[in-house]
């Protein structure tokens, strides 16, 4: 059987490399080589409106999906470094805003990353890692990776997000942010 990923987009990639680079390095697909660490991160963006929260989602320009912000590690980087590297790659939040990690931890079949073949045919699944990062405002910019974004309510970004990981750690976040007590209804 055949592990296929989503579709990759050509111009994403021509988009990207015409960018100019982000604070002083090269982009990926220049001449200098990025390593893809085997992990994936996802971050969700998140405002204080009165008395609700806002949770900003984004539609991928490759395959029009609805998610958080994600991206894979380079080099040495960890989990939380590369929440913030990816936060001002794609939306333009800073990296010395409030960053939150979540507990929520899902696999990927490594097949749906390029990087995979240079991981060894050992490695099957690859842990993808939540964060959250409270804004002040909810002024955001995107990059070619997506072309739109929304700052919805929780069940309206419930309905938008398109992974489970995604709806997962929303879930998890919104308990954290309304103290709700998870079980409070299972028991």
């Amino acid at each position: 059987m055949q592990c296929l990923g989503p579709p990759k987009a050509k111009s994403e990639r021509k988009a990207r490399e015409s960018q100019p680079p982000i604070h002083g390095r090269q982009r990926h697909n220049s001449r200098v080589k990025m390593a893809r660490s085997k992990y994936q991160i996802l971050v969700i963006p998140y405002f204080r409106c009165k008395t609700e929260y806002l949770f900003c989602v984004f539609q991928r320009s490759d395959n029009l999906s609805w998610q958080w912000i994600a991206g894979g590690g380079e080099n040495s980087e960890t989990p939380i470094e590369a929440a913030r590297r990816e936060s001002n790659e794609e939306a333009g939040i800073s990296t010395k805003s409030s960053f939150l990690k979540l507990q929520t931890i899902s696999s990927i079949p490594a097949c749906h990353f390029k990087a995979s073949k240079s991981w060894g045919k050992s490695t099957f699944v690859i842990p993808e890692y939540s964060f959250a990062v409270k804004l002040k405002s909810t002024k955001i910019r995107t990059s070619s990776e997506h072309f739109k974004f929304k700052w919805l309510k929780y069940n309206n970004a419930m309905k938008a997000l398109q992974y489970d990981s995604n709806k997962t750690a929303l879930w998890e976040l919104n308990c954290r942010l309304s103290k709700t007590n998870p079980w409070s209804n299972h028991l």
